[in-house]
């Protein structure tokens, strides 16, 4: 049986000049070679490119970028979230708790810690189901006027 392998087009990098074989996956679109330097340049052409077709470093910033993210997170409801697969999955661990963890096993006053404030925003957050700042100030200000609203209560009660 003769089996005739194809031959691999060459190309020169768009970088360096050098000739590599293109990835037969990539095709036209494979336009430098594996070389730390000419992979660096490919990657900055496509972020140049990139910039000059979605509107600049705006396009992640003002109202519009907002809109935009609350729109894709409506429509993608609980991307975050683990999937339910079976027991192959690998418990996650956040970096925050990774470093949390380093932290507390190094300073035994936890003085360096601000335990309340990442344990008030982690529960607003699982409260609103949602990780976006905005939603989160809202929330925080709400509840911290019905705090005072019943410490208030309270302590005209008692007088």
């Amino acid at each position: 049986m003769n089996i005739k392998k194809k031959a691999r087009k060459m190309r020169s990098c768009g970088h360096c000049g050098g000739v590599f074989a293109v990835d037969p996956r990539l095709g036209k679109r494979h336009r430098f070679c594996a070389l730390p330097a000419c992979r660096r340049a490919g990657h900055e052409r496509a972020r140049v490119r990139w910039l000059k077709q979605n509107g600049g470093k705006a396009y992640h910033r003002g109202r519009a970028a907002i809109e935009r993210v609350k729109a894709w997170r409506g429509t993608h409801p609980l991307y975050w979230r683990r999937r339910k697969t079976g027991g192959s999955a690998k418990p996650t661990r956040s970096v925050l708790a990774k470093a949390l963890t380093a932290a507390i096993g190094n300073d035994a006053l936890h003085e360096t810690i601000d335990m309340p404030l990442a344990l008030v925003v982690g529960l607003v957050s699982h409260i609103t189901k949602s990780t976006l700042h905005e939603a989160i100030a809202k929330e925080l200000g709400r509840l911290m006027l019905r705090g005072h609203e019943i410490l208030r209560r309270t302590t005209d009660e008692s007088a």
